[in-house]
């Protein structure tokens, strides 16, 4: 049955008792007659008054349960939402916490739970900055927060900030933050996204350490690099000085020999000749080329 037939159900009944009360109240309040005759006879008048009576009680009955059964589905509707809100901010993997104008937790789902080590009834109605900021931080949290409580403008609103923040039991570890402000009744609150960055603080700096490893070891081989460079540089500058010797060293010998009048040759372990001057090719009469490698016999 919806809504609507059950209404008509409820105003039906709610006719017949009042008509019933009725007659009752004549026959046994004001002695007016037998309840039968005062419930089933009765005059045009009778009918008309009582009819009236009902009419408005009725109409007053209707208007009431109207409002109820809407108040009703408002309510439901409203805790339904509320029960919705709930297990989303209970299923989220960061902390999600709301702070009131004076600074106390008013909200705090599991990941807080988790992620700080204190169940909801331990935080909810604890300054926030006394159970999870460091000793050292809480004087210039504290001052700040004052400045959001009567203005509700906070340089820290609407951005996301890496801070120090204290777990049950006073283990100091980093978070991230995201801060929002919300007014209600006239008074302003702060909700806040906190998330636990310690494993990624923690893959930054070996990161940050490998990464120092390899330019260390990038610079250890561009040193032994520049030290084999700088090697054959010199081997290079050595061999070009030796080159330019033993090409200094030829010309001075061949000038040496061409200057003997003489027929002049040098043979090497198998009697080849493998140098001579001008007068031993005209002895021969013979091109250079032509005796070069010859054996001299």
């Amino acid at each position: 049955m919806n809504n609507n037939g059950l209404a008509i159900a409820l105003i039906g009944i709610a006719s017949f008792v009042l008509w019933v009360s009725d007659a009752a109240m004549d026959a046994f309040v004001f002695r007016s007659g037998a309840f039968s005759d005062v419930l089933l006879h009765l005059s045009a008048h009778e009918i008309y008054s009582r009819s009236l009576l009902i009419a408005s009680l009725v109409t007053v009955g209707v208007v009431l349960a109207r409002t109820f059964l809407g108040s009703n589905r408002a309510q439901k509707a409203f805790h339904e939402s509320n029960e919705t809100l709930l297990k989303l901010a209970d299923a989220a993997k960061d902390a999600i916490v709301l702070v009131d104008h004076q600074g106390k937790i008013s909200f705090w789902n599991r990941a807080a739970e988790r992620i700080f080590g204190y169940p909801s009834h331990e935080a909810i109605g604890r300054v926030l900055h006394a159970l999870l900021a460091p000793q050292r931080y809480q004087r210039a949290y504290q001052g700040n927060f004052l400045k959001f409580r009567d203005s509700g403008l906070d340089s820290t609103s609407g951005r996301t900030l890496e801070l120090r923040a204290v777990r049950k039991g006073g283990l100091e570890f980093p978070v991230e933050i995201f801060l929002s402000a919300l007014q209600l009744k006239g008074k302003w609150y702060a909700a806040g996204l906190l998330r636990d960055i310690t494993e990624r603080k923690r893959s930054g700096k070996e990161l940050r350490k490998h990464r120092e490893q390899l330019e260390h070891m990038a610079t250890e081989r561009n040193e032994e690099l520049h030290a084999v460079n700088e090697v054959l540089r010199r081997e290079i500058n050595d061999r070009a000085r030796t080159e330019e010797e033993l090409c200094r060293s030829e010309n001075f010998l061949s000038t040496i020999f061409d200057s003997i009048h003489d027929p002049f040759s040098i043979v090497n372990h198998e009697y080849r000749i493998i140098k001579f001057n001008d007068a031993y090719t005209r002895l021969r009469d013979k091109r250079a080329g032509d005796l070069i490698g010859k054996k001299c016999y």
